[in-house]
């Protein structure tokens, strides 16, 4: 049997042939996956099949996007052929970590300058456009970059950056631009949660775990909200890298109640909070008002037309 025939209808070649492709040893997917190395071992040796919960973990480490989640999952526990999975899964067309809805190689992240506006990875949720008129904050931008150690491996310690200052000011604007362009070189995508109403904070959690986003489960719908809550906080806190908005965050205790305690999340918050904990982790960046020229073009329909507005600034 040749390796491609055997790959029609083997799941464990099938594995084996991703998880080399994303240029991980069995010790790494199983670090990510939650598991022993040998559990790989036996998956990849068809010795036994996964559990619902490991095949769940396989697919957001192997990068399964969410329209092909559903069908990975089915195949993983035996209940379709391995030749149902789409073609665009098999190892050939996948090149260095880098498919379709995944998010780019680090090396393609140039800290010299700034990237363009991308679409985000499969499993974001992102609730804001990006904003074309958006100009300034760059030194901001890079500023968020150095305190989410954008580009570097997790190593077991949780990066919060908070975005502050006065109402209006631009904070949300500033998040939604910096998601916009860094978003993409986050593996697990960005996840934004409006933390304005703390009552809604749980439903905010548990929307991040269905089927347009992490996808955690096909059963993800029928569970009750504490268990999707508690499913999605779990995700969280696997090595996968993902951007976490925690948009109008005032509140020290919110912060501390959901924000992981390890794993290869980033969190960023944008709140009017101007002391945080420092046993939080939490680094500031303080916002001031932009200068009057550089917010003009982001404050009228057209700069051709309309006067500059009268901007207080500091000299």
């Amino acid at each position: 049997m040749t390796e491609g025939t055997e790959d029609l209808f083997s799941f464990g070649s099938w594995v084996r042939r991703r998880r080399r492709a994303l240029d991980l040893t069995q010790a790494a997917l199983a670090d990510r996956v939650g598991c022993a190395e040998i559990s790989i071992r036996k998956i990849e040796a068809d010795a036994f099949r996964p559990s619902r919960e490991i095949a769940e973990a396989l697919a957001t480490c192997l990068q399964i996007p969410p329209t092909e989640r559903a069908m990975f999952l089915q195949v993983a526990r035996a209940e379709r052929c391995t030749d149902r999975l789409p073609a665009s899964q098999t190892a050939q067309n996948v090149s260095a970590g880098h498919v379709a809805g995944c998010a780019p190689p680090l090396e393609a992240l140039a800290l010299d300058t700034i990237p363009g506006p991308a679409p985000l990875p499969a499993g974001s949720r992102m609730l804001l456009s990006h904003n074309p008129l958006f100009v300034g904050r760059e030194l901001a931008l890079r500023q968020l970059v150095d305190a989410l150690r954008v580009g570097c491996e997790a190593v077991g310690r949780l990066e919060i950056a908070a975005v502050t200052g006065l109402g209006g000011i631009g904070k949300t604007q500033l998040a939604c631009e910096f998601v916009h362009r860094y978003g993409q070189f986050f593996t697990g995508g960005v996840l934004w949660l409006s933390f304005a109403d703390p009552a809604a904070i749980p439903a905010e959690v548990a929307a991040c775990g269905g089927v347009d986003t992490m996808h955690l489960s096909s059963e993800f719908g029928m569970l009750s909200l504490d268990e999707q809550v508690r499913r999605v906080l779990r995700a969280w806190e696997s090595p996968v890298a993902r951007l976490l908005v925690f948009d109008n965050c005032e509140d020290v205790a919110l912060l501390d109640r959901w924000r992981p305690k390890h794993g290869g999340c980033r969190v960023l918050i944008t709140s009017r909070r101007r002391y945080w904990d420092p046993a939080l982790g939490v680094q500031q960046l303080p916002l001031d008002v932009l200068r009057a020229m550089k917010a003009w073009p982001c404050c009228v329909p057209s700069a051709r037309t309309c006067r500059p507005p009268i901007l207080s600034w500091r000299p």
